[in-house]
């Protein structure tokens, strides 16, 4: 029930948005940024029309396609294949992940957290909790929480962020889920339950345990061939993610090696071998994309460096003190305990290594701070308050951590509610790209990035200007766009970046009009081929 109320609530402006849309204004289907979620839009438009690898749809350069983000793609072909618009097939994927996320965080918790209380409590805990930095924004608006800035730390914010997000996530705790078995194997004995821990009025909670000999040891290598094709899905829905399941085990083995309880080392190779299968794939994914000149480009315009350590223990604040608490319980330094233990500590740590994609090695760290916080509540701070508080408490608790999903989703749908610019066009410009589409598929067109944004999401149009990350040079490309609006500009130089750059169209519209106060309908290179409202195309006939 929690599930499908949590996938409801953060689906809220969403649903604004397509109640507020009209006749005159349209809602693009996204409401955190927006100009990602059209790119998601246009590469699903490529798969509709035959591709399985993408090319960058902001960028006017010839270049060969990769296999980046390539779940889009599948999506384009699943709505060809269902008659479904793509932005009803983007919503569906979007529940849909959704929905396996939190099937795998259940599978997840009930394979390493077997007492039903502190199942519950975990579950509610991580699906609703975000940090305390709505706090700051509220009272300084200028201040970005992680919620906004890294939605992939938190389950509730994964929900209404875009599908392959969740996803990523979903096969990485299946994957977790299947090591489970391999844990057990790599550590003889019993699973370690320190006898006496808690005291009185503390509740115990053993790790559970499979069964071993002959057939544990068939279903431990069955367990580890499916890590590995879970592994290899994860390659291509989401490569980044892939690290943190390999750098958590690698830590994970080392210390069960340092504390001398692991099985023998060629034993725990060959259990392991299979797990591995993905790493090739996600080689061959990351030396394709690193050989193709655009997609390198594209990758270093696309830093994602790890927030700052007083951001992420804001991000975590309702957690940490309790987690923090747990840790100082022996089972969370040996056995499976360890493991969420390694999960929890290193993967920030190795988030602050000098190379890209930092911040996406903290992808669901709030999932093992959750259980360690969820413990520590339950073992230490419960058992201390009156009977007839408890119950209150751990509520009010859960609350306080709910409070940044609350927050963020009601201004977000108040947002979306005042049908904003950015997330609402009008059908002129779907017009435009229709028209496009038609006639010159193939010739750029200029324009200011938004426009160009929402062009290549609504038509096979072929822009020079769309996305701050995915459109090559950005920063030149803007600066030149925004000089060829600008009315003291010469004519000259406009045909000479009309040359330079093979210009075929020009799109005039809202946002050109505020960039400068040129009318292209007075230059003599351009001729008008398209007017609808306030959006103008213009054919470059003699640059």
């Amino acid at each position: 029930m929690l599930a499908f109320a949590t996938i409801a609530w953060t689906s809220l402006p969403y649903l604004v948005g397509y109640t507020r849309s009209s006749p005159e204004l349209h809602f693009s289907g996204s409401f955190i940024y927006p100009q990602d979620g059209n790119s998601y839009l246009a590469k699903m438009r490529q798969g509709a029309q035959g591709a399985w690898l993408i090319h960058l749809p902001y960028t006017s350069e010839a270049h060969a396609p990769a296999p980046v983000l390539m779940l889009y793609p599948l999506l384009g072909k699943l709505a060809v294949f269902t008659g479904l618009s793509f932005e009803a097939t983007y919503q569906l994927a979007r529940l849909a992940g959704g929905l396996a996320l939190l099937a795998a965080l259940g599978l997840f918790l009930r394979a390493f957290v077997p007492h039903r209380a502190w199942w519950h409590l975990a579950f509610a805990l991580i699906v609703v909790s975000g940090g305390l930095g709505w706090l700051l924004s509220a009272l300084f608006p200028k201040y970005i929480p992680l919620e906004l800035l890294a939605p992939h730390l938190y389950i509730f914010a994964m929900l209404y962020s875009p599908p392959h997000m969740s996803l990523g996530v979903a096969v990485l705790l299946l994957m977790f889920v299947g090591l489970r078995g391999l844990m057990e194997a790599l550590t003889p004995g019993p699973s370690p339950v320190a006898a006496g821990e808690g005291g009185s009025g503390r509740v115990s909670f053993p790790f559970p345990q499979r069964g071993r000999g002959v057939a544990g040891e068939h279903s431990v290598r069955g367990e580890g061939w499916v890590v590995g094709l879970l592994g290899v899905a994860l390659a291509f829905i989401r490569p980044e993610t892939v690290p943190i399941f390999w750098g958590v085990l690698t830590i994970y083995l080392i210390a069960l090696v340092g504390a001398r309880q692991v099985a023998p080392l060629r034993s725990a190779i060959r259990r392991l071998l299979p797990a591995a299968i993905g790493l090739p794939v996600l080689a061959a994914v990351y030396a394709t994309v690193m050989r193709n000149p655009a997609f390198r480009a594209w990758m270093a315009q696309n830093p994602f460096p790890a927030p700052s350590p007083l951001d992420l223990a804001l991000g975590l604040a309702p957690l940490l003190p309790f987690g923090l608490l747990a840790l100082r319980g022996r089972r969370w330094w040996r056995g499976p305990g360890l493991f969420v233990t390694v999960w929890a500590l290193t993967t920030p740590v190795l988030a602050y290594l000098p190379f890209g994609s930092q911040s996406r090695l903290l992808s669901g760290i709030v999932i093992p701070w959750g259980i360690l916080a969820s413990e520590g509540w339950l073992r230490v701070i419960r058992p201390a308050l009156r009977r007839g508080w408890r119950r209150w408490a751990t509520m009010l608790w859960v609350g306080v951590a709910a409070l940044s999903a609350i927050w963020f989703i009601l201004m977000a749908a108040v947002y979306v509610s005042t049908r904003p610019a950015d997330l609402f066009y009008p059908p002129a410009a779907r017009e435009m790209a229709a028209w496009l589409t038609a006639h010159a598929p193939d010739r750029p067109v200029l324009s200011a990035w938004q426009t160009g944004n929402l062009l290549a999401a609504q038509g096979a149009v072929r822009v020079f200007l769309g996305h701050p990350i995915e459109t090559l040079d950005y920063a030149a490309k803007a600066t030149d766009v925004q000089h060829f609006f600008q009315a003291t500009t010469t004519a000259e130089e406009r045909r000479s970046l009309l040359r330079r750059y093979g210009i075929g169209y020009v799109a005039y519209g809202p946002w050109e009009r505020k960039l400068g106060a040129f009318d292209p309908v007075n230059a003599p290179e351009l001729r008008r081929v398209f007017a609808l409202g306030e959006y103008a195309l213009y054919k470059v006939v003699s640059p």
